[in-house]
Protein backbone atom coordinates (compact mmCIF):
# COMPACT_ATOMS: atom_id res chain seq x y z
CA UNK A 1 0.00 0.00 0.00
CA UNK A 2 1.12 3.59 -0.79
CA UNK A 3 -0.21 6.71 0.03
CA UNK A 4 -1.60 9.12 -2.64
CA UNK A 5 -1.89 12.88 -2.50
CA UNK A 6 -5.52 12.75 -3.38
CA UNK A 7 -7.96 14.25 -1.43
CA UNK A 8 -10.17 17.15 -1.12
CA UNK A 9 -8.70 20.42 0.31
CA UNK A 10 -10.03 22.60 3.05
CA UNK A 11 -9.06 26.03 3.92
CA UNK A 12 -10.41 26.99 7.47
CA UNK A 13 -10.17 30.42 8.92
CA UNK A 14 -12.42 31.17 12.21
CA UNK A 15 -13.90 34.60 11.98
CA UNK A 16 -15.15 36.87 14.54
CA UNK A 17 -18.98 36.50 13.31
CA UNK A 18 -21.29 33.79 14.26
CA UNK A 19 -21.66 32.30 11.39
CA UNK A 20 -21.04 29.77 8.75
CA UNK A 21 -19.42 30.99 5.46
CA UNK A 22 -18.81 27.86 2.93
CA UNK A 23 -17.48 27.99 -0.62
CA UNK A 24 -16.90 25.88 -3.08
CA UNK A 25 -14.90 24.68 -6.17
CA UNK A 26 -15.68 21.48 -7.92
CA UNK A 27 -12.86 19.43 -9.45
CA UNK A 28 -14.27 15.64 -9.55
CA UNK A 29 -15.02 14.05 -12.49
CA UNK A 30 -17.97 15.71 -14.45
CA UNK A 31 -20.33 12.36 -14.06
CA UNK A 32 -20.63 13.46 -10.11
CA UNK A 33 -20.71 17.42 -10.95
CA UNK A 34 -24.74 17.78 -11.10
CA UNK A 35 -25.62 15.72 -8.74
CA UNK A 36 -23.23 17.08 -5.77
CA UNK A 37 -24.11 20.72 -6.52
CA UNK A 38 -27.88 19.87 -5.28
CA UNK A 39 -26.23 18.37 -2.07
CA UNK A 40 -23.69 21.00 -1.29
CA UNK A 41 -26.30 23.73 -1.09
CA UNK A 42 -28.53 22.07 1.51
CA UNK A 43 -26.13 23.18 4.42
CA UNK A 44 -28.28 20.09 6.38
CA UNK A 45 -26.84 17.82 4.54
CA UNK A 46 -23.72 19.16 4.55
CA UNK A 47 -21.10 17.19 7.05
CA UNK A 48 -18.93 19.95 7.52
CA UNK A 49 -21.39 22.37 8.53
CA UNK A 50 -22.90 19.62 10.82
CA UNK A 51 -19.34 19.34 12.43
CA UNK A 52 -19.15 23.19 13.04
CA UNK A 53 -22.58 23.02 14.60
CA UNK A 54 -21.89 20.42 16.43
CA UNK A 55 -18.70 22.10 17.88
CA UNK A 56 -20.40 25.56 17.95
CA UNK A 57 -23.31 24.01 20.30
CA UNK A 58 -20.81 22.08 22.52
CA UNK A 59 -18.66 25.11 23.32
CA UNK A 60 -21.46 26.94 24.21
CA UNK A 61 -22.79 24.55 26.31
CA UNK A 62 -19.91 24.26 28.47
CA UNK A 63 -19.58 27.97 28.95
CA UNK A 64 -23.15 27.98 29.75
CA UNK A 65 -21.97 25.53 32.39
CA UNK A 66 -18.90 27.79 33.39
CA UNK A 67 -16.35 24.81 31.91
CA UNK A 68 -14.33 27.48 30.31
CA UNK A 69 -11.30 29.40 31.11
CA UNK A 70 -12.19 32.58 29.89
CA UNK A 71 -15.13 33.56 28.22
CA UNK A 72 -14.89 33.45 24.01
CA UNK A 73 -16.12 36.23 21.96
CA UNK A 74 -18.68 35.73 19.08
CA UNK A 75 -17.17 33.56 16.60
CA UNK A 76 -17.81 31.65 13.63
CA UNK A 77 -16.01 29.83 10.79
CA UNK A 78 -15.56 30.32 6.92
CA UNK A 79 -14.41 27.58 5.07
CA UNK A 80 -13.66 26.95 1.51
CA UNK A 81 -13.23 23.54 -0.34
CA UNK A 82 -11.95 21.83 -3.09
CA UNK A 83 -13.57 18.77 -3.96
CA UNK A 84 -11.77 16.26 -5.29
CA UNK A 85 -13.25 13.33 -4.54
CA UNK A 86 -16.72 12.34 -5.19
CA UNK A 87 -19.41 12.00 -2.83
CA UNK A 88 -21.35 9.42 -3.87
CA UNK A 89 -18.21 6.61 -4.15
CA UNK A 90 -17.97 6.25 -1.02
CA UNK A 91 -14.30 7.20 0.02
CA UNK A 92 -14.97 8.87 2.90
CA UNK A 93 -14.29 12.31 1.99
CA UNK A 94 -16.86 14.22 3.21
CA UNK A 95 -16.43 12.14 6.50
CA UNK A 96 -12.43 12.84 6.37
CA UNK A 97 -13.33 16.99 5.70
CA UNK A 98 -16.23 16.91 9.17
CA UNK A 99 -13.33 15.24 11.13
CA UNK A 100 -11.07 17.72 9.89
CA UNK A 101 -13.03 20.44 10.83
CA UNK A 102 -13.50 19.05 14.26
CA UNK A 103 -9.97 18.45 14.81
CA UNK A 104 -9.23 22.51 13.85
CA UNK A 105 -11.37 23.75 16.03
CA UNK A 106 -10.71 21.68 19.28
CA UNK A 107 -7.21 23.02 18.47
CA UNK A 108 -8.11 26.24 18.14
CA UNK A 109 -9.95 26.58 21.36
CA UNK A 110 -9.31 24.08 23.50
CA UNK A 111 -6.87 26.42 25.70
CA UNK A 112 -10.22 27.65 26.30
CA UNK A 113 -11.72 24.82 27.81
CA UNK A 114 -11.06 23.10 31.34
CA UNK A 115 -8.54 20.24 31.19
CA UNK A 116 -11.27 18.17 32.97
CA UNK A 117 -13.00 18.45 30.38
CA UNK A 118 -10.61 18.59 26.93
CA UNK A 119 -11.26 14.55 26.46
CA UNK A 120 -15.04 15.00 25.83
CA UNK A 121 -14.40 17.30 22.79
CA UNK A 122 -11.51 15.36 21.21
Amino acid sequence: MAPTNYGDELQLEITQKSEFQFSWTNVTPKAFQEEMSAAFHKSEDNLIFKAYNTFYNYLTSLEEKKYLNNSIAEWGLKVHLTKKVPSPCGLGGGSSNAATVLKFLYNTFKENILPQKREVAY
